[in-house]
């Protein structure tokens, strides 16, 4: 008996059936994974830092989601513009964004910059205190928002701090040095005292809590640091040097060498000036480190934690002047005749005293 061909033949359509089937989930299962992968990267946020700087952005009335993500990507503050309006989506706020002015930061995801614009949670809200503003300065700005009264919070921020505590001891009666700078919200209504407060509490836990709360656990060492801490603010412009500086003044400081800070002289000037004339030296304020030895009475300035690490942590050099480059950055030298060297190949005319004493 002749068998049948059907019976030998091989399933050839089955197993192939069967192979394209897998390719299929294969791919699908790929897809899945990239895409979930994609998506995490575009969500996630650029930064990591989460003392990135504000960057101010506007929002016109009429922009779409996509339109907002390419603002964003050109201000640094997305991966990809697509991370925005897939956020959007994402979130379900989507063509929901309202039309203001924003102060967002780097460190924010894609879904919470999507959830502050579409809930308009515009900058009329906040506000940001630079770092080396000066009590006055902040004054101002609290003003020109219309968030306080700057006479009254001048007033309290400058004779009436003991009313308020740092950490667990006593704020003293000027707090100048102690009002953190940060970017704050501020609701309709705040009174000058909540405003304090709401400063003094970031600097609780922003720098009471460096280098494992050693501030906290030696209250006494608090008022130096921070005064030399807002020197260096006030002398520095790269954080790189900022401990080079640090390192300077204290070298100083322990030999009994006036600490001749340009930025003291400035915060006893009615006006900023970005280069400073001998007689402006001779100007009679204990806060004139050229005149006078130590350190000045008070902070002369508001310090942030890059300044205040270096007073903590200054570099063990033994620089003892330092003199500024036209981009900011400083020369450091042991000696005088180095310094005098340094002064000058980057002296200008005119009697114009060069940073850095």
């Amino acid at each position: 008996m002749i068998a049948s061909p059907n019976r030998t033949k091989p399933p050839s359509n089955r197993v192939a059936r069967s192979a394209m089937l897998t390719l299929v989930a294969f791919a699908v299962a790929m897809a899945l994974i990239i895409g979930l992968l994609a998506s995490t990267y575009l969500l996630s946020p650029l930064s990591r830092d989460s003392n990135s700087p504000v960057v101010v952005v506007i929002v016109k009335r009429g922009m779409s989601d996509r339109q907002i993500g390419d603002m964003l990507r050109e201000k640094h503050l997305l991966r990809r513009a697509a991370g925005f309006p897939l956020a959007a989506r994402i979130e379900g706020v989507n063509g929901k964004m309202v039309a203001g002015t924003y102060e967002l930061r780097a460190s924010m995801t894609p879904r919470a910059m999507a959830w502050a614009i579409a809930l308009g949670r515009t900058a009329q809200d906040f506000v940001t205190i630079p770092e080396g503003f000066t009590v006055r300065q902040i004054a101002k700005r609290l003003a020109a928002r219309h968030m306080a009264d700057d006479h009254a919070f001048l007033s309290l921020a400058t004779t009436q701090g003991n009313s308020f505590q740092i950490g667990r001891v006593r704020a003293p009666k000027n707090l100048e040095g102690y009002l953190f700078p940060d970017t704050y919200r501020i609701p309709e209504g705040t009174s000058e005292r909540g405003i304090i407060e709401m400063m003094l509490g970031s600097f609780n836990s922003r720098v009471m809590t460096l280098d494992a709360g050693y501030l906290a656990k030696n209250p006494g060492r608090l008022g130096d640091t921070v005064r030399m801490a807002s020197l260096v603010e006030g002398e520095a412009e790269v954080d790189g040097d900022r401990p080079k500086i640090a390192a300077a003044l204290l070298n100083r400081l322990n030999i009994g060498m006036r600490l001749q800070c340009d930025a003291s002289i400035e915060y006893i000037l009615p006006l900023h000036k970005k280069r400073l004339y001998y007689k402006d030296l001779k100007v009679d304020s204990p806060y004139n480190t050229y005149l006078h030895a130590g350190l000045p009475p008070t902070p002369i300035d508001n310090p942030g934690v890059p300044s205040i690490l270096a007073a903590m942590h200054p570099s063990k050099a033994g620089y003892l002047f330092y003199v500024a480059r036209p981009d900011g950055t400083h020369i450091f030298s042991d000696t005088l005749r180095e310094h005098d060297k340094a002064i000058a190949m980057l002296r200008h005319p005119g009697g114009v005293h060069s940073t850095g004493g």
